[in-house]
């Protein structure tokens, strides 16, 4: 009796498993409380975000798509396992081979130059 509540518990377990894998493959979470700026995403608990105005402040005023925005791979087609995203930037493509890191890159280039520093790119020898 006992070894068949438990094959019946593990039979249950199992199909709860495969629900909520289902359901995380297949659900898209991006930007689910629709924050128009990065800056709008609020802290973790117990944290608070210092405004030194600098990159950090130029990262925050950065639009982020709506609610429900698919991220796209490099190819143009949708990304599997949206729900590992929490927004998507609102910040056009210079092409689709552009990366996370030359995204990185990009913005950190797009903020000295906005800033009039791109001076601290070069060294003096």
């Amino acid at each position: 009796m006992v070894k068949r509540i438990l094959k019946i518990l593990l039979l249950l377990l199992l199909v709860l498993v495969c629900f909520a894998g289902i359901y995380l493959y297949t659900v898209s979470h991006s930007n689910p409380h629709n924050y128009s700026h990065i800056g709008d995403i609020p802290a973790p608990i117990g944290f608070q975000r210092i405004d030194n105005g600098g990159f950090t402040s130029f990262l925050r005023n950065i639009k982020l798509k709506g609610a429900g925005t698919k991220v796209q791979l490099f190819t143009g087609g949708n990304a599997n396992l949206q729900q590992l995203n929490y927004a998507v930037l609102d910040v056009p493509l210079i092409s689709n081979w552009e990366q996370c890191a030359d995204a990185c890159i990009r913005l950190h280039a797009e903020y000295l130059y906005k800033t009039n520093s791109s001076h601290r790119l070069v060294t003096k020898t």
